[in-house]
Order: C-alpha cells, then structure tokens, then sequence
C-alpha cells in the first residue's frame, strides 16, 4: 500500500480495517509493516465479532506524513492463525481497509458514520458531526479517553441497546453549536431534538452542554455533570453521582448506589439525597441547603444574600430566618419567601418583586418612586403590627388569577397581599396601588390628614377587596389639598365598619362592583355608583366631621343605607346630593339636609327628619 499526501499541510493517518462475518474469529490476523524499516507497526484481530472497524495500533497522531509529494509504503498481511483446525476449511471472509487522515496536530474532525466517530473521538478528542449517524452496535470511548462531540445540528440515533459506551474514566462533552430549531429523524413526542437516543456509562463523566440525550444506562460507574437527560437508569450494582443537569425521569436499582448533588429533577429524589442536600419542591431543583440562596448559591444569613444580591437575582428562602438589624434590598431583584418567615424589617431600595409567599414582620418601600410588584400565585404577608406606607410617589402593582371577582368563593384562594394593621397614605408625593384579578386583605387604611398631599390612586379591578376594619380618606388640615382617585370595577369592595371619603377632592366610581360597608358611609367628594353596581351600608353617626356634604350619584347602580335610627341620619350639612338616574334605586331610612334629584326611570325612598 502506498500512501501520497500531495497537500500543503501535515497529516495524520490511521489504518481502519472492514470485515463482513465472523467466520474466523481470533484466527484471523492483520498486520501491517512499514516497508521503510522492515518494522512492523501494528497488528488487528478480528476477535469473533460480527462486523465494524477495527484501528491498528501504533498508527495515529504520530503517523505524519509531511506537506508535499510525500510517500510511504506499507505491507499489509492477513493469516490464518497457525493452530487453526480443519474446521475453517473452505471458509471465506472479505476484509477491506481504509485510511481516515486529518490534519496533523488537529484537535477536531469531521464525521459523518459511527466508525469514523469512534476513531476520532478516542484518537484526536473530538469529533464533529456532518450527517446523521445510526448506530447498530456500541461504540466505545476507550480507557481514560476524553472527548466533545458537536452534534452540529445532527443526530445519533441508536437501535435497541446500542449507544455510546463510556469505559474506565472516560469523559464525554456533548454539545451543539447550531442555533437554528432542530428536529431529528427520531424525534420524542413533542418533536423536540433528539441528540442522543442512547449511552452506556460502564465508568466515565458525561457533560451534556447543549443537545438532548433520551437515554443513560449507567451498568457500572457515571458521573453527570449536566444538559438534558431524559431517562437515567443507575443498574445493578451500579455507582453514579449527578453534579447537576435536567433529568425527567430518574431510577435506581435496589442494590445501586446514587448520590445527587446537584441538577433538575421532575420527580422527587428527596430520598436519594446525602445528607445536607435538599430538592426545591417547586423547581426540582437540588442543591446543599442553606436558609437563603441566590440561585444555587447559599449563605447563612439573609443579610449575607440582600449584601451579594444584584439586579436581576432571587432571593429564596429554605428556612425561616431572624435579622440582626433593618435589611435594605438591592434595586431590581426577586425575593421569593417560599412560605418562610422573616423576623424582621425589610426595605425596597429600588424596585422590588415579590414571588411565592413571603412572610415579614414588617416591610416598607421607602424613598421614592419605587415599583413594588407582587405577580400571580405570590403572596405578600405583613405578619407584624406596623402599617405599609403608600406615599413617597411608590406604585404597588398586585396581580392574581381570579376569572370573575364577583362569583369567586374567596376561601378558596390565596391572598395576594395580608396587612393586618392597614395601609397609611401619607407622604407629600403621589402614589398607586393598582389591583387586578387579585385577593387583597388589608386592616385598618386611612390618609394622614396632616401629611398627605398629593394623586393617591387606587384601582381595583376584578378583584376582591377586603379592608378588615375601616378605610378612611381623612379630611385634611395643615394646608394640604391631596387628591384621590378610588375606581372599583367587575370587583366586590367590603369594609369592617366604616367608609369615610372626607377630603373634598375625593372622586370615587365604582362599575359594576359590589360594595358592603360594615357600618358607616360618608361622602364629602364625589361618589358614582354605576352599570348595576350596588352599595349596602349605614351612614355616618349626626355631625361627624361635617356630614355628606359630597355628591352621590346612583347611575343604573342600587344605593342602600339601613340607619336604624334618627341618630344616623344621612345628613348633608345642607350642602350634600344625591342624584338617581338611568333606572337607578336609592333607599335612605333618615336624610337630612340633602338635595335629591331623581329622573323618571329611577326611584328614591327615604324618611326626611
């Protein structure tokens, strides 16, 4: 055989033998000689296998031929072994040779069938793909081997349990350097890639860094640094450590040892964890405990993660934990409670959101213009007695999922916000809280009538409102002339006693929404009610602060006041109104001092005093 490299590079080449049967088994021997040196170089046995390559020994990197005309010649033999009986008489067996070249010193090749792959993941290690590959039998990754394979937007497919065997040590890196969506010829059910359908971990690493793999058997020892695995099974008398990768399904033979310390699971292994090591029941995720982490980082203490957090990380709790001091949070992070309590004060030094449910002692948004966000199926629970400030030109958005506020059982939900002791609107700047689809229970909520000056908006929408005790826009004093903006609609709005909107420049609407006041009503700004809204409540005790000396409007809407007595008469001062039209009702048992106007589609019923 005479090999030429008529190219302007190095190469390196390898003698790769073919052979269709088994016929001769371990009798038949391949060898090759280097005519140079009359040295022979390396030698192949067939060793009674079916079919596939084998590569000659000696020949691989250090088989250079220079650029240039560069000519080698070889002998290449085939004997039938000398203690070969009678029985392979009249046997045949056809052997053909090839000799796959890179060039010298190269650190990847291309390659489009398994043989090749073989070669050049234990020869030059690593290998990328050109075409699909379907493997019939294993390949292996020999003793110590470490390798990557860029899958390249291809696929291996492997048939029945043929796969990648990785043997004594070896370490396989998958990757996939394409960018485009991919599907494969075996395709899951979601038609998703499949980038490995197979491998056999018998000892060695795999590190999945991009591809999917369906399939480990692990029969021996495997390590898992990461990627996708679909289904890992650790067989009998099997030993393998997962350090981190997505895995969908997990199992583990009775008498194999499994140690997980890191990774994604979508079962739970809570069970096969050492000790320290904990799975998040949310994500799946598996990591050394600690009572606070950002990500997969722990740290011993709350203050430790609020120091190293930065924009854009969540701070998750595993425990509940006590501060030392007030804690202020980095702007633009996520602080997910996951249940836990925080004994302590909290504050937003920038914007903050809140996931999961978060207890706190205490928290406040201070500064100003704040955006403070608390998403669907998160819960921000006040667990002390200190009241939340809604000022400082701060913007609370609180979302939930409620289809229809107004049909929803809300014992059956889970608040998205829980203040016991009630809001305090204060500040001398504007500031919103905006409600949607959401459950909110708040205690006791009034405006600092010496303090608040300012837009104070709040809007309900979709939402069920609960304020436990009262919720009190107080007149103001002090000079000061805050204005506020309360819309309710498609929601149901409840107060424990009384709803006081004593500020002159108070503009209530509430739209088709529901509204029960536990005792009394006052209206000293402007209040509509309208399309089929319907308000049930007492009024205010005689001469409070001034009486109703606002304007209410029942637009298409039911207006109900069910004083018991002339004592808490619905008494404008002289200066209050009324207004019914579009097929409203108003029902006032005692009024005093109001103007009523009603058109021909509406009703008012009432007992002047």
């Amino acid at each position: 055989v005479v090999v030429y490299n008529h190219s302007n590079v190095n190469i390196a080449y390898q003698f790769a033998f073919n052979y269709d049967t088994k016929a001769f088994g371990e009798m038949l021997h391949v060898s090759v000689t280097d005519t140079t040196d009359a040295e022979n170089i390396a030698t192949v046995n067939i060793d009674g296998k079916m079919s596939g390559y084998f590569y000659a020994t000696g020949l691989g990197a250090d088989a250079n031929l220079e650029d240039g005309v560069a000519i080698k010649t070889f002998h290449v033999s085939v004997e039938l072994d000398f203690n070969a009986g009678n029985e392979y008489q009249n046997l045949s067996e056809t052997i053909t040779f090839e000799l796959p070249a890179v060039q010298a010193n190269a650190t990847n090749v291309n390659v489009a069938n398994a043989d090749h792959l073989e070669y050049a993941l234990n020869t030059l290690g690593a290998a990328t793909l050109v075409d699909d590959i379907y493997l019939t039998e294993a390949i292996t990754l020999n003793e110590g081997a470490v390798a990557t394979l860029n899958l390249n937007g291809h696929s291996i497919n492997a048939m029945a349990d043929n796969g990648i065997a990785i043997v004594s040590g070896g370490t396989l890196t998958i990757v996939d350097e394409t960018e485009e969506e991919l599907v494969a010829l075996v395709a899951d059910a979601d038609e998703t890639v499949v980038a490995i359908n197979g491998i056999i971990v018998n000892n060695g690493t795999i590190t999945v860094a991009s591809g999917k793999i369906e399939e480990i058997q692990n029969n021996n020892i495997a390590t898992v640094q990461g990627g996708e695995v679909v289904a890992f099974a650790n067989n009998t008398n099997a030993t393998a450590t997962i350090n981190g990768g997505k895995i969908t399904t997990i199992t583990n033979a009775e008498d194999a040892e499994l140690a997980i310390y890191g990774g994604n699971f979508a079962n739970d292994v809570s069970d096969l964890l050492p000790e320290g090591y904990v799975q998040d029941e949310e994500t799946g995720d598996v990591s050394k405990y600690a009572p606070v982490k950002i990500n997969a980082t722990g740290f011993d203490t709350f203050e430790e993660a609020a120091a190293a957090a930065k924009a854009g990380d969540v701070i998750k709790l595993f425990d509940d934990v006590t501060l030392s001091g007030e804690v202020t949070l980095p702007a633009n992070v996520t602080l997910n409670g996951n249940g836990k309590q925080i004994n302590g004060t909290i504050y937003a030094g920038g914007n903050l959101t809140f996931v999961g449910h978060t207890k706190v002692t205490a928290f406040s948004a201070s500064y100003y213009d704040r955006v403070i966000t608390i998403g669907v199926g998160a819960c921000l629970e006040i667990t002390g007695n200190g009241r939340v400030s809604l000022a400082y030109g701060n913007v609370f958005n609180i979302t939930g999922d409620i289809e229809d506020a107004k049909t929803a059982d809300k014992t059956t939900i889970q608040p998205s916000l829980i203040i016991p002791a009630g809001i305090s609107i204060t500040g001398g700047s504007d500031a919103t809280m905006n409600v949607t689809n959401a459950y909110v229970v708040i205690g006791g909520t009034s405006s600092k009538n010496s303090s608040a000056n300012g837009v104070f908006e709040l809007n309900f929408t979709n939402s069920i409102v609960d304020f436990t005790t009262y919720f009190t826009l107080s007149e103001p004093t002090s000079e000061k002339t805050p204005t506020f903006n309360i819309n309710i609609k498609d929601s149901v709005f409840s107060t424990g006693t009384k709803f006081i909107a004593a500020a002159p420049n108070t503009n209530v609407v509430v739209d088709n929404s529901i509204v029960n006041i536990g005792t009394y009503f006052r209206n000293s700004g402007n209040f509509t009610l309208r399309n089929g809204s319907v308000l049930t409540g007492a009024t205010i005790q005689f001469g409070e602060n001034g009486g109703n000396d606002g304007t209410t409007i029942v637009d298409g809407s039911t207006f109900t006041i069910t004083a018991s007595s002339t004592g808490h008469a619905l008494d404008g001062k002289d200066t209050g109104k009324i207004i019914v039209k579009n097929g409203g009702t108003a029902t006032v048992t005692y009024y005093k001092g109001i103007e009523v106007t009603v058109d021909a589609t509406s009703t008012f019923t009432g007992t002047e005093i």
